[in-house]
């Protein structure tokens, strides 16, 4: 059954005010960042950075969350690299798994915090909480091969890295048992601890 138009149009403006969000608490940054240290190029070296995070985030807040545990990782030479990410999230009546690959670019550095952004393909599955079916019923579950588009923020610190990342992904939802397909999109934002 196709999304209601106002559940659309909601879920359309959650994601502009979560962007709206991240972009005031970025220019707050930048603003509070010295001058001097904006433009600065990642450090240059023969050997791949290889950088990874342990993510603990949420798709939606209230009592639509959705939250997740996951790994991201990626590996930059100089500026240019691949990222790649995995999720497992339990909530919301149903639990999910998001993988995605995809090149990566490291925009800015400023204040030792470094920004960096990748795109690519993912692959994401949820599945209907068993509690909610009927006896005897098989497993609920739909998957889809999709876009998606990651934003991270990675600050070092003297014992690893604390990070910010925000990741869309977006599919259509093509499965037998739809009688419509309908598109599959939502904003995950998480924090991270790594290296």
């Amino acid at each position: 059954m196709p999304a209601h138009p106002a559940a659309t149009l909601r879920t359309l403006l959650r994601f502009r005010a979560g962007l709206l969000g991240l972009g005031l608490l970025f220019g707050v940054w930048v603003i509070a960042a010295p001058k001097e240290v904006w433009g600065q190029a990642p450090e240059m070296g023969p050997e791949p950075a290889v950088q990874g995070s342990l993510l603990v985030g949420s798709r939606g807040l209230g009592s639509r969350a959705h939250p997740f545990v996951g790994l991201e990782g990626s590996v930059h030479r100089d500026r240019f690299g691949v990222a790649a990410t995995g999720h497992l999230g339990s909530g919301n009546d149903y639990r999910s798994t998001l993988l995605g690959l995809g090149p990566s670019v490291r925009l800015v550095t400023a204040a030792s915090t470094r920004l960096s952004v990748w795109a690519g393909v993912s692959r994401y599955r949820e599945e209907l909480d068993g509690d909610l079916l009927p006896p005897g019923s098989g497993t609920a579950d739909r998957s889809v091969t999709g876009g998606i588009l990651g934003v991270t923020l990675r600050r070092p610190l003297p014992w690893g890295s604390v990070s910010l990342h925000a990741t869309w992904l977006t599919g259509r939802l093509d499965d037998e048992d739809l009688v419509v397909p309908h598109r599959v999109q939502g904003l995950r934002l998480a924090v991270g601890l790594g290296r």
